[in-house]
């Protein structure tokens, strides 16, 4: 093999180390992109989460007590289901991993397990039956599991 075989071998090895390396870096962004998006949710759920009662959030409330409720209290539900909306959205779009849909999910059907959450979509869903049109499927399914 003479010099310049040599060196022309050289300079592909590298050309396709170079690629390789840029392609790694492109999908490590992406993930540290999407992990950043992610904990956005996160933290406009807690602090929707810190609006409800904690009669609704451990889910001891009474059948009639999400009826008394003020305003305040149903803004924070409405944020919440507008939240999930989002969420769902963004599921359908592959903008977050399907481990974090998975684990959102899972909240979701939780609290609409509970007797606060299972009134307040009631009353909001009927309310606004043009909202949340990616969320209701999810809902429905959530609080008859």
């Amino acid at each position: 093999m003479d010099a310049h075989s040599t060196v022309q071998s050289v300079a592909q090895i590298a050309t396709a180390l170079g690629v390789a390396i840029g392609a790694s870096q492109l999908v490590i962004a992406r993930r540290q992109q999407t992990a950043v998006f992610e904990q956005e949710f996160t933290h406009r759920y807690r602090d929707i989460d810190r609006r409800l009662p904690l009669w609704a959030v451990i889910g001891t409330a009474e059948d009639d007590q999400y009826s008394h409720s003020s305003d305040r209290t149903r803004r924070a539900f409405y944020d919440y289901f507008e939240l999930c909306d989002e969420e769902v959205f963004y599921k359908d779009r592959r903008r977050v991993s399907k481990k974090t849909w998975s684990d959102w999910e899972e909240g979701i059907k939780a609290n609409m397990r509970k007797p606060a959450f299972q009134a307040a979509w009631a009353d909001i869903s009927a309310a606004a039956p043009k909202q949340f049109d990616l969320f209701r499927p999810v809902a429905t399914s959530a609080s008859q599991n």
